[in-house]
């Protein structure tokens, strides 16, 4: 059973409870106080029909949420099947930022031109690459786009990294940077992301 679930049942349970006290409570109150039975009658039924509306909105929200639940298992197969697609892209762009990192420290045996190549082709590969993020849910689409973005950034900017220009060099590292460290982290919401998606799915 799941915990939405358990707390309906508990919410009911306490629900029921505090209307049985206060059943008891009136039913002693109107002995003491000695009330005419249509008006016991009267108060009895408004409380009866409370309870019967409070019930009857507990079996509708366990319906909604159970039907819910079917449209996202159901759903789960196709949503993990493109979601695989992207973050296979997004990782190899997330793997290809220690290149640049090497590159900014200064170890040349990760020569500009092949960095440059790289990202270029990732990014002409977005895409394709969003058609399937829009598959998944719109958080998924928007990091996906932004890591798009980023490897636009990097396949332009790279180049001027070994530029004699001061100027252009640092500004070029700087954005080069930048966009490699939000390549990682929007790649990790992208699995935390898909994470969520097989939990609410399949739990």
């Amino acid at each position: 059973m799941s915990d939405k679930n358990q707390k309906v049942i508990l919410y009911a349970v306490l629900i029921s409870i505090v209307i049985a006290d206060f059943f008891i409570y009136f039913w002693l109150l109107s002995r003491l106080l000695k009330w005419e039975t249509s008006m016991i009658a009267g108060v009895l039924s408004f409380l009866g029909a409370v309870l019967g509306g409070m019930i009857t909105l507990g079996g509708v929200y366990l319906t909604i949420t159970n039907e819910k639940k079917n449209r996202l298992r159901d759903s789960y197969p196709i949503k993990k099947r493109y979601a695989d697609k992207v973050l296979k892209w997004a990782n190899e762009g997330k793997t290809n930022t220690n290149s640049i990192t090497s590159k900014l420290r200064g170890d040349f045996s990760a020569p500009t031109e092949i960095i440059q190549s790289i990202f270029s082709e990732l990014e002409k590969q977005s895409d394709e690459i969003l058609d399937y993020a829009t598959k998944v849910n719109g958080k998924f689409y928007n990091d996906t786009k932004q890591i798009a973005d980023e490897y636009y950034s990097i396949s332009n900017s790279v180049e001027f990294i070994d530029s004699e220009d001061k100027l252009n060099k640092e500004y070029a590292r700087m954005d080069v940077k930048r966009s490699a460290n939000n390549i990682i982290k929007l790649t990790n919401e992208l699995e935390s992301n898909l994470k969520q998606i097989t939990n609410d799915s399949l739990n």
